[in-house]
């Protein structure tokens, strides 16, 4: 019997970023309307409101930044999805279930799997081994961040925990398990490596 089904590769994060606003919209409307109907009286009283400008104003503002914080999420769940069905999803399964090296549990509670052949960050990338080159921690706003860098020179961060635990150390081994050449710890002399690494795989 198979431990991992189709659940294991999604976590319905579009789904979870649209219900999100929708209950910020929905919250908003009502916070307003209630608001506003209380203002009703003084404006058939023909007095001025002078706060209802101010709040709808609020309450847009609040319902943007909604949008805005869940945009990424959504752009990020539809490459996947595209991802997804470039490796098909039976094939990531079978990885799943026959080739595991590691199953990463996040604070969070989202995983991170590494197989032989893939490193899979549900709704977020989906990685073949082979193609990671460069593996560091990158210091954003004082939060570090697990990072992987490929040979096409694009960067990822799938969502490993950078704590400097025996959870990020066993992931960063069995990366290095799967492909002996990547490339750990940022330097100098991985960033000049890496660059030509980069340069090789695009045959320049």
């Amino acid at each position: 019997m198979s431990k991992y089904g189709s659940s294991a590769l999604k976590t319905n994060a579009s789904i979870k970023a649209i219900a999100s606003v929708i209950i910020t919209l929905i919250v908003v409307v009502l916070i307003e309307y209630a608001f506003l109907a209380g203002k009703m009286d003084s404006f058939l009283n023909g007095k001025r409101a002078a706060m209802t400008t101010p709040v709808i104003i609020i309450g847009a503002i609040v319902v943007l930044m909604s949008i805005l914080l869940n945009v990424s999420t959504l752009i990020s769940a539809s490459k996947y999805n595209k991802l997804l069905a470039k490796y098909s999803e039976a094939s990531l399964l079978e990885e799943l279930n026959n080739h595991m090296i590691q199953a990463h549990k996040n604070a969070n509670g989202k995983k991170v799997y590494i197989t032989e052949k893939y490193l899979i960050s549900p709704d977020n990338c989906i990685l073949e081994t082979s193609q990671i080159a460069w593996q560091y921690t990158h210091v954003q706003n004082n939060v570090p961040h697990f990072t992987l860098k490929t040979l096409d020179g694009k960067e990822y961060r799938p969502g490993i925990s950078t704590m400097g635990g025996t959870t990020d150390k066993s992931c960063v081994e069995a990366l290095k398990k799967v492909n002996p050449s990547i490339l750990i710890g940022f330097s100098d002399e991985n960033k000049k490596l890496y660059k030509k690494m980069v340069k090789e795989h695009k045959g320049d």
